[in-house]
């Protein structure tokens, strides 16, 4: 087979709508966020999504291209994937622009748009086409570019994270309300479901990829995050990430999901990898656009951040747990894991270091800053209680968090409030 033909196959298997075949092969979950993205699709010329390597991007845009395909032709729509071997991104799209499209909206989905060779010049050239009249296009990455791009056009960007434990619990048709606050509500939820803890550990070893439900065993859900994990820094980091040599991307990864947390020392980093301090600096910063850490500041007052003493934590709780499950016996360990699926879930950006070593994370919400404690103990302390408390008194605030494992309790100071809640608990409280 010549290796035109084996291109034209590659080409035509990803674009079933051709044919008037669905592209779906089955029906997943479907989250909350899709609609939103298919009324800008509709609207907008240009929507990019980003989001870890796994996430359900992919699934997303097959989505899409089924909803799609209610309304417009499917041969008015194309989908080429830029990580797959066996042809050229460009000759499926000159493919489909002289051989197949039909319609006056075009609609062009990009997968893994920044593996493409001068991607900015070919998605520009395609906005730019005098002979389509209206062109969307829906770029789709595992990375995020180094720097801001001007498209020219208009654009919407979507960050798509793992699911929430809330959409995990919805995955698997169990209750997940948004719980208000209500003590008596909280409370009853509580006493009816302690079940979830169980559910809640599941779905911290699964990190939230809608792939490793509940049918797959942890085993099975480590294999897997691995070979994802080596996906992206040995295959995407280099070709994205400015030539980086995954060997250091890797060491300095497994490094950072044995200490989930850890205060950034850079002089420390670079002599434990034999780098200097530029270099882990350059790695840290690539593994954060790779989706693979999460770095957030430490903050000295009321909305002041200080430059000094960043902590690190992975982008998922699942990535210390595949890489480490011999640790999930130590406390200290999985408060730091929990740590990072709070960070993630709730978008965490700052927390705060008080004089006994500790650190309280801090949640900005429309009301204020909300101070979460990570305590993955059984029940609170006295201690551990009075520590939010006094946060919030430093920031303002009439409530807070002590994240916990398995109790439930509610503590008043005056006017404030500290919540003592299990994790998976605290996970479906609206802040």
């Amino acid at each position: 087979m010549r290796r035109d033909d084996m291109s034209l196959s590659g080409i035509q298997r990803d674009n079933v709508q051709w044919e008037g075949r669905s592209i779906l092969t089955h029906v997943a979950y479907r989250r909350e966020v899709f609609k939103k993205i298919l009324r800008d699709v509709l609207e907008r010329r240009l929507v990019i999504i980003y989001g870890p390597l796994g996430v359900g991007k992919t699934t997303l845009i097959k989505y899409l291209m089924d909803e799609l395909a209610q309304v417009v032709p499917g041969t008015s729509m194309v989908h080429v994937p830029c990580d797959q071997e066996g042809y050229s991104p460009f000759e499926a799209i000159n493919y489909f622009f002289e051989k197949i499209r039909t319609g006056e909206d075009i609609y062009v989905f990009i997968d893994e748009f920044l593996l493409m060779p001068d991607c900015e010049s070919v998605i520009r050239e395609l906005m730019a086409r005098g002979d389509v009249k209206n062109i969307h296009m829906v770029l789709v990455s595992s990375y995020l570019p180094n720097r801001e791009i001007d498209w020219g056009v208009e654009t919407v960007v979507y960050q798509l994270p793992p699911l929430s434990f809330r959409e995990f619990l919805e995955y698997h048709d169990f209750e997940a309300p948004l719980l208000e606050r209500d003590i008596y509500s909280v409370r009853d939820f509580y006493i009816e479901h302690l079940d979830y803890d169980v559910l809640y550990t599941k779905y911290l070893i699964r990190g939230g990829f809608p792939r490793l439900d509940l049918s797959v065993d942890d085993s099975g859900v480590r294999n897997w995050l691995k070979v994802m994990m080596d996906t992206q820094i040995y295959k995407y980091l280099p070709r994205a990430g400015r030539r980086k040599k995954p060997k250091i991307a890797d060491k300095l990864l497994t490094m950072l999901c044995y200490e989930p947390g850890i205060q950034v020392n850079y002089n420390e980093l670079a002599e434990a990898i034999g780098k200097d301090i530029r270099t882990v600096t350059s790695y840290v910063k690539s593994l954060e656009h790779a989706f693979m850490i999460r770095t957030i500041k430490h903050m000295v007052g009321r909305g002041q951040e200080s430059r000094k003493m960043p902590r690190i934590y992975p982008y998922t709780p699942a990535y210390p747990l595949a890489l480490h499950p011999e640790m999930m016996d130590d406390e200290a360990f999985m408060s730091a894991v929990v740590e990072s699926h709070i960070i993630m879930e709730r978008g965490v950006k700052a927390y705060m270091k008080r004089a006994s070593g500790s650190a309280v994370l801090v949640y900005e919400s429309d009301q204020g800053y909300i101070p979460i404690l990570v305590r993955y103990v059984k029940r609170a302390s006295k201690r551990d209680v009075k520590k939010v408390a006094n946060a919030l008194r430093r920031l303002g605030g009439d409530w807070g968090f002590l994240v916990v494992r398995e109790t439930m309790e509610v503590h008043r100071y005056g006017d404030i409030e500290v919540w003592a809640l299990p994790a998976w608990l605290f996970s479906l409280m609206r802040l």
